[in-house]
């Protein structure tokens, strides 16, 4: 007989965290469940873990493929599937025991197509985000309204759903069609590309927000890697691709909220290129930031975007008009007081861990 619900867990390189994530999952009060562990290429350790958990416990399955990058490898954990519902963790991550018992017991009481909760973002202090929007049961109308929000909930930048799917769980009808037709050539986005066009399939939305179970791993070495030259070139990718998805489900109407995020990925990138107050010194932030005057997919993912007209923080609205004059030396200044927020978490971070060590 089928499970209920199958796990899919996508694993390359993450040989330091997978045992906490596989026992956290292998943990859940809720049993009726099966674990597909797809070892997407890995050279190292995890091939050997993955084989062990399998060996361990019935429920556990295993894929060894060739690297062919994360939608390719959830593909295949779902062509894998038979569960009524699914859901993903990622190889990194973990979540609390309780969490597939309480997701459980939602669809029992409301038979959503997809239910969603909050999450940790978790570098050693977990700080829980949540959805933009309420919690609650959406259907008809308020399906629609949450559908014309779920990019952008009207503050900058707060997605009225999160767009990743390790914090969901779908009824296989509804993910399938969408997850497949996701082109495995986007690296950035994946998860967006995927979700959104569930949520536009779905008849019965659940956001729950009472307890929050999954830990998102900040790891440090994704904190301190060189801006990604490839980096617009992505995002390109995923936009196209959303055009296209939005046509087909004829919601064109969903590209006014999608301008947002693109505001908000192209700051993202612009900020990275900038680089911090030593490239500003030694022209690198400089010549970084004037080669992206020159980057057709820079200029792709601009296009149509309005920034004077739309509801933007002043320094995204300011740098992005910046970035439109050619402004250089007013685009660094602006990208370092853009991160001064991030900077002041960081040292928080810090002091935190600093005081739990003392009291330790």
């Amino acid at each position: 007989m089928a499970p209920l619900l199958s796990v899919i867990v996508p694993i390359y390189k993450v040989e330091p965290y997978l045992r906490q994530c596989v026992e956290s999952i292998l943990g859940q009060t809720f049993q009726d469940m099966e674990i597909i562990l797809v070892d997407d290429g890995s050279p190292d350790g995890c091939p050997a873990i993955c084989d062990h958990y399998a060996e361990m416990d019935a429920r556990v399955k295993v894929i060894h493929k060739q690297n062919g990058g994360l939608v390719n490898a959830r593909k295949d954990g779902v062509r894998f599937s038979t569960g009524r519902y699914i859901t993903f963790v990622d190889g990194d991550d973990w979540i609390d025991s309780g969490m597939y018992q309480a997701m459980w017991e939602r669809i029992q009481m409301n038979h959503a197509d997809i239910l969603t909760t909050d999450y940790f973002y978790d570098g050693g202090h977990p700080i829980r985000n949540t959805a933009a929007v309420p919690e609650g049961i959406y259907r008809g109308k308020s399906l629609e309204n949450l559908c014309d929000q779920m990019i952008y909930s009207g503050k900058f930048y707060q997605p009225g759903v999160f767009p990743v799917v390790w914090n969901k769980w779908f009824r296989r009808e509804i993910l399938l069609p969408n997850l497949f037709a996701v082109n495995e050539n986007l690296t950035l986005g994946e998860d967006l590309a995927c979700t959104y066009a569930c949520i536009l399939d779905a008849k019965c939305v659940e956001i729950y927000k009472s307890q929050c179970f999954y830990h998102y791993r900040i790891r440090q070495e994704s904190m301190t890697k060189d801006f990604d030259q490839g980096y617009f070139r992505k995002c390109r990718y995923l936009y196209d691709y959303m055009d296209v998805c939005f046509a087909d489900k004829k919601r064109e109407d969903l590209q006014e909220q999608l301008k947002y995020h693109k505001v908000w990925m192209v700051m993202l990138g612009i900020k990275e290129c900038a680089g911090g107050i030593r490239s500003i010194f030694t022209g690198r932030g400089r010549k970084n930031v004037e080669e992206c005057y020159g980057d057709r997919d820079l200029a792709r993912c601009m296009d149509g975007v309005d920034a004077s007209g739309m509801k933007l923080p002043f320094l995204y609205r300011e740098t992005w008009c910046a970035l439109e004059e050619r402004q250089t030396y007013r685009i660094l200044v602006l990208t370092l007081l853009l991160k001064v927020p991030l900077f002041m978490e960081k040292v928080c971070r810090l002091f935190r861990q600093r005081n739990g060590k003392e009291r330790l």
